[in-house]
């Protein structure tokens, strides 16, 4: 009987830790569905004005795929102008481009970039986002975490 119950509680928590969602780490928003990029709230973005961080856009189409990571000063602005950038826009008609941001220190973002851009490979490698976030030349990649969900 009681190697019954100790089977039955390590299932149950073994079936907890599979169930559970891992954590976004420093991706907004923290909870819920990421937001699709062309849908995205006013309220959201007045909410992220003039905040700095990175910033992600993918699309999960038949062939999901990244899109773009880049970093800037003001992040509503940034995510703003990516939702008229025709090159980005090409892409929502791929069951739609989806975005995430993350708050990192101004002197973290450029090295951060470059270091998720080795990773995920985005598809589009030099946008006119950039001179929102420009990289320069001498910088190093630096880790960061990797989007999730």
């Amino acid at each position: 009987m009681a190697l019954k119950g100790i089977v039955s509680k390590l299932s149950g928590k073994l079936a907890e830790t599979f169930s559970t969602k891992p954590t976004r780490g420093p991706w907004l928003p923290a909870q819920g569905d990421f937001p699709r990029l062309m849908l995205l709230e006013q309220q959201v973005l007045d909410e992220i004005k003039d905040t700095g961080g990175l910033f992600a856009l993918w699309h999960r189409g038949v062939r999901p795929q990244w899109i773009y990571v880049g970093h800037t000063d003001d992040l509503a602005a940034t995510i703003a102008e990516a939702q008229t950038d025709s090159d980005i826009a090409l892409y929502d008609l791929n069951d739609g481009v989806y975005v995430t941001w993350a708050l990192c220190p101004p002197e973290a973002r450029a090295g951060a970039v470059l270091s998720l851009r080795q990773v995920l490979g985005p598809a589009i490698d030099r946008s006119l986002l950039d001179v929102a976030g420009h990289i320069p030349p001498e910088t190093k990649p630096s880790d960061f975490p990797l989007p999730v969900d």
